[in-house]
């Protein structure tokens, strides 16, 4: 930049100033006048002042406007990067999911339940229903696939002739079901499962004189209802055929089908 001074009329005593860049364009100018009458030496230093002050400010607006593309260049390069950054590779991704465990196709944990039901039978005596208790456990073994042992202990409903004497006849068995569990349409252990089984019954049939085995062979079902946490009412069915038909007593001997109902309560541990 050029600073170009011209004097103005001697009784005046001023000056015009004009700062010019290298392309001869003017960047600044002024006039200052002088009125006290002395030397030139003041007029002179205002003149140095100004012009200083306006190449100062020049220089400092023409390094900003130097700097100002490396700061955005710069400031572009940091969005680039952090987004990059917050972009996941697609391989890392994709490895990442190969890694997480395939969710099973079981529907939870295998259940371990134990509960007890109340039983009434036919088919069991030689003229009459069979009633008692049926304590049960209900193993996961795979997926929705239960294993169902059960123990039986009851009496029959009338009494038979043994001898001269009248009395109840006493059964004492098990039974064990292989069975597929079906859920219904609600959030896990809330609401109606169906157990379906098929599974074969057997025990003995006593007056404490005289004993005589029993064995019948068919399907199941069971229908659970959840009434709170971990805890169930059951209600279930069972059918077969009567293998083992022996006597206790000199009586026609039982129905070749068997049939009969279960209500009770169990409780699932996990």
């Amino acid at each position: 930049m050029t600073v170009r001074v011209t004097s103005g009329a001697k009784n005046a005593r001023s000056a015009d100033a004009q700062i010019v860049d290298d392309d001869g364009r003017v960047v600044a100018e002024r006039t200052v006048a002088d009125k006290s009458g002395g030397s030139c030496l003041a007029l002179a230093r205002a003149v140095g002042a100004w012009a200083q002050i306006v190449l100062d400010d020049e220089l400092q607006r023409a390094k900003d406007e130097a700097e100002k593309p490396i700061d955005d260049a710069q400031a572009k390069g940091t969005s680039t990067t952090t987004l990059a950054a917050q972009v996941p590779d697609p391989k890392t991704v994709q490895d990442h999911a190969s890694s997480e465990p395939t969710p099973s196709s079981s529907s939870g944990p295998t259940p371990i339940e134990v509960g007890s039901m109340l039983f009434l039978r036919n088919g069991a005596t030689e003229n009459s229903g069979m009633f008692g208790v049926s304590p049960f456990v209900v193993y996961g073994i795979s997926g929705r696939w239960l294993l169902r042992p059960a123990l039986a202990a009851g009496t029959s409903t009338r009494t038979v002739v043994v001898g001269q004497d009248s009395t109840n006849l006493t059964y004492l068995g098990g039974r064990l079901d292989f069975c597929r569990r079906v859920p219904g349409n609600y959030i896990e252990r809330r609401g109606l499962e169906l157990d379906a089984c098929a599974g074969i019954d057997g025990g003995a049939l006593t007056t404490f004189e005289r004993t005589v085995a029993r064995l019948s062979a068919g399907p199941a079902v069971t229908l659970r209802g959840e009434l709170a946490e971990n805890i169930a009412l059951e209600i279930r069915g069972t059918a077969g055929v009567n293998l083992a038909r022996n006597t206790v007593a000199k009586e026609q001997p039982p129905a070749w089908f068997v049939g009969g109902a279960e209500v009770g309560a169990s409780v699932r541990f996990r």
